[in-house]
Parts: structure tokens; sequence; C-alpha cells
């Protein structure tokens, strides 16, 4: 591989609650005009990549709750600085802040699956959130 900087890492949350009827429905948000996406951020020093993604889900949705154990799985994307590695966690939100640190620019929306993945802007995102509808509809 030669002298290749390693990526730099990101974490990010796909976050999820089950409706009433049992129907899964995903959380998604987006700045201004922007596609739809999910909360995720660079891992700083010192944190997890599971810390990272709920101090994100926090901070960009005011979304609180728990990671399941498994990645969804991981994506590479290319910044103006190099390539980025994100790995995506699954999150069951179990409350939600009125007020949120970056609500002034941000929208958040649940969505069903099905409308989360024709929304969601990136297409790597797109099996991960169909594991997830897979993994949750199983019976457990």
């Amino acid at each position: 591989m030669g002298g290749a900087a390693p990526f730099k890492r990101q974490a990010a949350a796909v976050p999820f609650r089950i409706g009433d009827d049992g129907r899964i429905e995903i959380l998604l948000i987006r700045r201004g005009r922007q596609p739809w996406g999910i909360p995720k951020g660079n891992v700083d020093p010192g944190r997890t990549l599971r810390n990272t993604a709920l101090n994100e889900a926090a901070e960009e949705a005011g979304l609180h709750g728990e990671l399941l154990e498994e990645p969804l799985g991981e994506f590479v994307y290319q910044k103006q600085y190099g390539e980025l590695l994100v790995t995506v966690y699954a999150m069951r939100v179990l409350s939600m802040d009125e007020v949120w640190m970056e609500q002034a620019f941000r929208e958040r929306s649940w969505f069903g699956v099905e409308q989360a993945l024709s929304l969601i802007g990136r297409k790597q995102l797109q099996p991960m959130i169909a594991k997830l509808g897979r993994i949750l509809e199983t019976p457990r």
C-alpha cells in the first residue's frame, strides 16, 4: 500500500423506533435543501466509534438512545482532504430533545423504511437501512 495516510474515521447512527403499529421508522436529518442523511461525525482522539455515534445523534438531531451491538456496516467517501471511513450503527431512540444543539440549521423527520431508502442521499446507506429493517422484523 505504500505510505498512504490511514482513513480518517467517522461514526454514524441510523436512528430508529418501532411505531405504535409495529412498523419501523427511521429518523433522517438534513441541512437546508441538501439530501437527507443520518447523524455522523469525526471520531475525536480518545473517543470510541460507539461514543461518537451517540454524541452526533444528540448534537445533530437531539436524539438519545442505545446502539445495537453490531454495526450495520461501513462505507468510504471522499472529502476535500481525503477519504473517510464511516462505521454505521443502528440506534434505538428512547428520547428526543425538543431543543437541540444544531436545531437552527437542521431539520429532522421520521420516515418508514421504504421512504427512508428512497430519500437517503448517500446510496451506500441503502443496504444498511434495509438490513436494519430485516434485523428488526425478525421475530426474536
